[in-house]
C-alpha cells in the first residue's frame, strides 16, 4: 500500500495474517495494525514525513517501523503517537536524529532498534525518557550519540564501529554493552562511554 500526501487512514483487519507494508508520503498519515492477526506489517516514512503521524504496530503481528534518515531530527513529540512496534530501523546511510518518547516502548518490553545501515553517517539517539521499557540498540559505524533509558538496555557494537568519537550514556539500570564480533578494543575506544555496567 502506497500512501499519498494527503490525510491518509489505514486499519488492518483482524482476519488479516498475511505480509503488509505501507509506504507512507508527506501527508498526516495513521496506520493502525493492533487488529493484525499474524503475518508482518512493515511501514516505511521518510524521517521528515513521521511527525504528526499515529502509526501502531500491534501485537499479533511482527512489526517493522524502518525510517528513511537525512531529514529534520524528530523529538519527543513527533514520535509521542508512535506505539507497538517490534523493531524501529534506519534503512539508509543518511544521518538521523530521534528522541525517543516513552509511549514508543509498551511498559515491560523491549524494542530493537537497528541502525546498522549507517555505515559511515552519525546516529543521535536519545531514549532518557524511556522509564518501564528496553531498548536493544545496534549501532552502525558513523560517529554516533546514544543515550539509554532507565532500564536494562543491551547496546551492539562491532567492534570496528567502537571508537573515541562515540558518546554513549547507558543512563539508568544495569546496561549491557555487546560486542558482535572478534573484538579488539583498547582503552582510547570508551573515552566517551559512561554508565555502562556489563561488557
Amino acid at each position: 500500500v502506497t500512501a499519498g500526501t494527503g490525510t491518509n487512514s489505514i486499519t488492518v483487519g483482524s482476519n488479516f495474517n498475511n505480509n503488509l507494508t505501507v509506504a507512507l508520503g508527506a501527508g498526516t498519515d495513521t496506520v493502525n495494525g493492533a487488529n493484525q492477526s499474524g503475518g508482518s506489517l512493515t511501514i516505511t516514512a521518510a524521517q521528515d514525513s513521521i511527525s504528526g503521524d499515529t502509526l501502531t504496530g500491534g501485537s499479533s503481528a511482527t512489526n517493522t517501523l524502518s525510517i528513511t534518515g537525512g531529514g529534520t531530527a524528530l523529538d519527543a513529540n513527533d514520535m509521542a503517537n508512535i506505539t507497538a512496534f517490534n523493531t524501529i530501523q534506519s534503512v539508509t546511510n543518511a544521518a538521523l536524529s530521534i528522541t525517543m518518547n516513552n509511549a514508543n516502548v509498551a511498559s515491560g518490553a523491549n524494542v530493537a532498534f537497528n541502525a546498522s545501515s549507517l555505515t559511515s553517517a552519525a546516529l543521535t539517539f536519545n531514549a532518557a525518557a524511556e522509564a518501564d521499557g528496553t531498548y536493544t540498540l545496534t549501532a552502525g559505524a558513523g560517529d554516533d550519540n546514544i543515550t539509554l533509558g532507565s532500564g536494562v538496555d543491551i547496546l551492539l557494537f562491532a567492534t570496528d564501529n567502537l571508537t573515541s568519537s562515540d558518546t554513549i550514556n547507558g543512563g539508568g539500570g544495569t546496561d549491557i554493552l555487546k560486542l558482535t564480533d572478534a573484538s579488539t578494543v583498547i582503552d582510547s575506544d570508551f573515552t566517551n562511554v559512561t554508565n555502562l555496567e556489563t561488557i
